[in-house]
């Protein structure tokens, strides 16, 4: 059941109903005159004159509320100047007093509306209106009034009746916020895409989301230049990668950075966003590099066992405070020792000394700048020996053309057991599940679970009245309630480019917005159409999407500041997940278990790929090797290129679900009917299986050390595999 929504979209246009004798193909009209703002008398002769009434409806801001909505009008629009010209030389003007005292107004519910009449000249007419945030004094706009949009219109007025028009207003941008002075990201060689946050807002403080159709008044410029190498850093244009600077014309247009994971230390870019007559905001951005002897492609070679081996944590341009660590996993005992990290700000140290084991990519050691984390990967070769076989970059694998199931390595399982001691198998520690406190004496049912980018884990629950939790790795699980929504179905969870996390609610039809700081709601928004929202992601151009099964089957767009856009589809979808870095799209599992691709650029669904479903598709995520992985009902793992082509592997059970990708190269997954957690290497396509006992995992997610956490629906509890 869905509940009613708390408020609706208000849409706020300018109408011009042109009138002959009070009748005319806008209807009848009732002038509203204002004698103490008549402005200039219009020039003409009366017999090629018209009257004309201007209409204006202004949305009216709730008494409290801080999340608005609106298009073409401020809230805070006061005053108002109308100019007519015609193409045959007369013209016309009045200055309009809008304020709510206004003879001129009434407020009606959510909106103050206002009309004057002018008599303008017949013929090929062109309206041009400005709006202030003040009310005209003596008949004119103050000196120091503020201009919060302008439009221009052409019309053909005629003797007999003009039918009305709408002129849309482009806000004029007065503030873009403030973008962080220093952010981070990890050198890790992959590509990475940081959604740059604009909020644009007027001089009466109210954000522009004016629709597509209606550009800014004075557009955003942004761009990036980059110190220490160049070509590692991209703008990306609603989602289309458009060089080293971008304009934004529009509310909708969407900018961010791509970053290949490139470079070497001291390298970093600067992105920066302002427009005419607003001040400059920039962020600089500094990759965390590690540097040393014996490091290429973030691998460590050691070669004598008991010499420490000095290496440097760099992120240039960083904050004094920055605090960096450097941790060796548990795979790690016999191979290598990492020391921690001794330094602050743009540069620090840990050592690394090799053991007496021989290993190669089995001990990671962990680096972190508190905000990202860097694996770095052991080589150890004790003695000069190099181990084999020798490390090789990972090459992407050519897709086997065949939708013919491909024999996999059927994987022998290992004894463990989910409920007692911590239990090693393929490198990775299974510690017991932790079980999730109940609350109003009903069990959690999580079904997702994510990494907060403050390293905690969050979790959703379908039942208990809008249960959820979040976990920090080595303790227990807690759990929270909804309090001003008391009956939430938070059915998806997703991890916003703002930091925060986002819950679909089914029950209430709307999406709640929590932070990771305090674990209290921050904001509800609800949609302007009754939905139903599903399964929730974060996209590379900054919008939550989400899947509506209303409405015919849709997807939606959520931007950080709230605007929703629907993409009416005919077709409902259970699973979602962002393509790879370079297919800018995001991939869709349908209630028939068929795959499709959504475009973010051209926003748009292309289904029907020329490949035939062994099993019905469950989830989906994109893989490290470019391609897209998919668990099925049957019993393989799919794999399926951005072009369509599919290929089977053999899986270690039946009905495998909530598929992802790990930092090890590997994609992960839960088999809920063999109580396991799977592996399949991208590369080779074996197979290692994790049995947990009287666990019954239904997806999985990964943590910023490298974990692999896992939510049990059916026990309520909440565990993970340790590197």
């Amino acid at each position: 059941m869905t509940r009613s929504r708390r408020w609706s979209l208000l849409v706020a246009t300018f109408c011009v109903l042109a009138a002959c004798g009070g009748g005319g193909s806008g209807g009848p009209v009732s002038p509203v005159t204002n004698p103490s703002q008549p402005g200039p008398q219009p020039t003409g002769t009366a017999a090629t004159m018209q009257s004309v009434s201007v209409s204006l409806a202004i949305p009216v801001l709730p008494s409290g509320s801080t999340l608005r909505r609106r298009s073409f009008l401020s809230s805070a629009t006061n005053g108002a100047k109308i100019s007519v010209a015609s193409a045959t030389g007369g013209s016309a003007q009045a200055v309009v007093d809008l304020s709510p005292t206004s003879t001129a107004c009434t407020t009606t519910g959510s909106t103050r509306r206002c009309s004057v009449t002018l008599t303008v000249p017949v013929g090929q007419d062109t309206f041009t209106i400005t709006t202030y945030d003040t009310a005209p004094s003596g008949g004119t706009i103050p000196s120091g009034a503020h201009i919060l949009g302008t439009g221009s219109e052409v019309q053909n007025v005629t003797a007999g009746g003009t039918p009305p028009i709408s002129i849309p207003i482009d806000g004029l941008i007065a503030n873009l916020g403030t973008l962080p002075a220093f952010a981070s990201l990890p050198s890790d060689g992959a590509t990475h895409t940081v959604p740059i946050i604009l909020a644009p807002t007027d001089f009466g403080n109210q954000p522009i989301t004016a629709g597509s159709s209606d550009p800014f008044a004075n557009p955003i410029a942004v761009s990036v230049a980059e110190t220490g190498g160049s070509g590692h850093a991209v703008l990306l244009l609603n989602g289309v990668a458009s060089g080293t600077s971008v304009t934004l014309k529009y509310s909708t247009d969407t900018v961010s950075v791509q970053y290949d994971g490139g470079g070497t230390a001291g390298y970093s870019f600067v992105v920066s966003a302002g427009a005419a007559g607003v001040a400059t905001t920039s962020t600089t951005i500094s990759p965390l590099f590690v540097s040393g002897p014996g490091f290429a492609a973030n691998v460590i070679t050691l070669t004598v066992p008991g010499t420490p081996v000095t290496f440097t944590i760099s992120e240039a341009g960083a904050p004094a405070t920055t605090q960096y660590s450097a941790g060796a996993s548990s795979g790690c005992t016999n191979i290598a020792t990492a020391t921690s990290a001794v330094g602050t700000g743009a540069s620090a140290t840990f050592t690394v000394t090799g053991g007496t084991q021989p290993s190669q990519f089995v001990c990671s050691i962990l680096v972190s700048d508190g905000t990202n984390n860097l694996a770095v990967f052991v080589t150890n070769a004790p003695n000069g020996v190099t181990p084999s076989p020798t490390p090789t970059p990972t090459a992407t694998p050519t897709p086997t053309p065949t939708p013919t199931p491909t024999p996999g390595v059927t994987p022998t399982p290992t004894p463990g057991s989910g409920t007692g001691g911590p239990i090693t198998i393929g490198g990775y520690t299974l510690t017991p599940p932790s079980p999730i406190p109940q609350f109003a004496g009903a069990n959690a049912a999580p079904s997702h679970i994510v990494a907060a980018p403050d390293g905690t884990m969050w979790f959703n629950s379908t039942t208990g009245n809008g249960i959820y939790g979040n976990v920090v790795p080595g303790s227990a699980p807690s759990s929270n309630q909804f309090t001003n929504e008391v009956l939430a179905q938070p059915g998806s969870i997703a991890v916003g480019s703002d930091g925060g996390i986002y819950f679909t609610d089914a029950y209430d039809g709307d999406i709640i917005r929590v932070s990771p700081q305090n674990t209290s709601v921050q904001a509800v928004f609800v949609a302007p159409l009754t939905i139903n929202p599903t399964f929730a992601i974060s996209a590379a151009d900054g919008n939550i999407y989400f899947a509506d099964t209303l409405n015919g089957g849709a997807i939606w767009s959520l931007s950080i500041a709230g605007q929703f856009t629907e993409y009416p589809l005919s077709t409902t979808y259970t699973w979602m997940a962002p393509g790879p870095p370079s297919d800018n799209s995001i991939w869709l599992i349908a209630s028939s278990g068929t795959i499709s691709r959504f475009s973010l650029a051209s926003h748009t669904v292309t289904a029907g790929f020329p490949y035939t479903p062994s099993a019905p598709a469950t989830s989906i995520a994109a893989g490290p090797d470019g391609n897209l992985w998919f668990t099925t009902t049957g019993a393989n793992i799919g794999r399926i290129t951005p072009s369509g082509t599919a290929t089977y592997f053999a899986a270690g059970g039946t009905a495998a679900t909530g598929i992802a990708a790990g930092a090890d190269g590997a994609m992960w997954y839960a088999i809920p009917g063999s109580n396991a957690i799977e592996r399949i290497s991208v590369t080779s396509q074996t197979l290692t299986q994790f049995p947990l006992g009287t666990g019954i995992p239904v997806s999985v997610g990964l943590g910023h050390d490298g974990s692999i956490w896992y939510v049990d629906q059916t026990n309520s509890t909440v565990g993970r595999l340790q590197p």
